[in-house]
C-alpha cells in the first residue's frame, strides 16, 4: 500500500519537474521567436503541458501569450482564429488567477490585436475593453513596464485626431524601457516580454 503511494507521489513530482523544465524552455524560445508559425507552434506545445499542470496559471498564460503573439504578426484573415484560442486560455486564467496584473495586461493586448482585424468597426468596442483591462492592471501593479508599453502602443496606433500619434507615444515608450531596467520579475516563468517591442517601436518615433 505504502509503496504504491510513494510511486504515485514520485511520478507526480517527476511530471511536475518535467513540465516546469519544458515551460521554461518554451518561454526561452518565445523570447527569440519572430514568426507567426513559430509562436503558434510554441502555443500548441505549451498547451500540451496543461494536462500536467492544470492548476498552474503560468502555463495557461504562456499558451495564451503565444497564440496572441502569433496573431499579432499573422495575416489579417488568420488573426481572429488565433485570438479565439488566446481568449479561451485567458478565460481559464480569469478563474485560476483573479486580480493578477499580468493577466489583465495580456487581456488588454489581446483586445488591441482584435482591433487590427477591422479597425473601423472594432476600435470603439475593443479599444474600450483594452483600456479598462489595462487600467485595472495599473491599480494592481503601477510599476509594471508592460502597462506603459501597451499604453504607448495604443497611442502609437491611434490617429492624431483621436489623441494618438507617434509623438504622444514616444515618451511612454521611453518610460516603459526605463521601467524594464528596474522591474523585478517574480520568477523565471513570469512574463518579461515587451522590452524588445518597445525599443523597436520607439526607433520609428524618431
Amino acid at each position: 500500500m505504502y509503496k504504491h503511494v510513494i510511486i504515485v507521489v514520485l511520478i507526480c513530482l517527476t511530471c511536475s519537474v518535467k513540465a516546469g523544465t519544458s515551460l521554461k524552455n518554451l518561454i526561452s524560445q518565445s523570447d527569440t521567436a519572430t514568426t507567426s508559425f513559430t509562436f503558434e507552434r510554441l502555443a500548441k506545445e505549451t498547451e500540451q503541458i496543461v494536462s500536467l499542470q492544470a492548476n498552474n496559471w503560468l502555463v495557461y498564460y504562456w499558451c495564451s501569450f503565444n497564440y496572441a503573439a502569433a496573431a499579432y504578426i499573422a495575416p489579417i484573415a488568420n488573426r481572429d482564429g488565433l485570438l479565439d484560442k488566446a481568449q479561451s486560455m485567458l478565460d481559464k486564467l480569469a478563474i485560476l488567477k483573479k486580480d493578477e496584473a499580468e493577466v489583465l495586461l495580456l487581456q488588454s493586448w489581446v483586445y488591441s490585436i482584435r482591433i487590427t482585424v477591422a479597425p473601423g468597426s472594432r476600435i470603439k468596442e475593443f479599444g474600450t475593453k483594452s483600456n479598462i483591462a489595462r487600467e485595472k492592471a495599473y491599480v494592481l501593479d503601477p510599476q509594471n513596464p508592460r502597462y506603459y508599453f501597451l499604453k504607448a502602443s495604443s497611442l502609437y496606433f491611434s490617429p492624431p485626431f483621436m489623441g494618438g500619434g507617434k509623438s504622444k507615444a514616444k515618451p511612454l515608450f521611453e518610460e516603459a524601457i526605463t521601467k524594464f531596467k528596474s522591474y523585478s520579475s517574480k520568477g523565471d516563468l513570469y512574463p518579461k516580454w515587451g522590452n524588445r517591442q518597445a525599443k523597436e517601436l520607439l526607433e520609428t518615433c524618431n
